[in-house]
């Protein structure tokens, strides 16, 4: 009876999508709508921003970042560059960079179209680290993986099959 029990937890974890792909597919919908990263970053984080209008955004495939220096990227900006922050709580106390607003002045960046939970930012964390950090530059299978078959604009990348 043990065994059989193990058997169908075993067989149930391999179906389930790990812990780690669920927050990568929860980043993804943030990446792609709730705070429009690709806007600036691309859709696929190589820094080719998908709106022209908005400013160049760092390529995350050749970031030396840890995920905790990311989570904190996201959360609380970059001080003076054009990155946004997404704590609603950002510079209120010394939880961004050891630093409140006060201390930060002139540097502080702006917030961003939206505030993120910690569960939201665990998930673009996810979504980068998974997908973008040292990937190299974007495939049209990426890209087709991405956006799905329907993905037009991915005949712009090289193919690599």
């Amino acid at each position: 009876m043990l065994a059989a029990g193990l058997l169908v937890t075993c067989a149930a974890s391999a179906l389930a999508p790990s812990a780690s792909a669920q927050e990568a597919k929860l980043g993804k919908q943030i990446w792609l709508s709730k705070v429009n990263c690709r806007d600036c970053h691309g859709w696929g984080g190589h820094g080719v921003g998908d709106n022209p209008q908005a400013p160049t955004g760092a390529n995350l495939r050749k970031t030396q970042l840890t995920a905790d220096q990311i989570a904190e990227v996201i959360r609380c900006g970059r001080p003076g560059t054009e990155m946004p922050y997404f704590d609603r709580f950002s510079y209120t106390d010394d939880r961004c960079y050891g630093m409140t607003a006060v201390q930060i002045g002139g540097q502080i960046p702006a917030p961003g179209i939206a505030s993120l939970i910690k569960r939201e930012v665990d998930g673009l964390v996810a979504l980068i680290t998974s997908d973008f950090v040292g990937k190299g530059a974007p495939t049209f299978e990426e890209c087709r993986e991405f956006w799905g078959p329907d993905g037009t604009l991915c005949d712009r990348y090289p193919k690599t099959k």
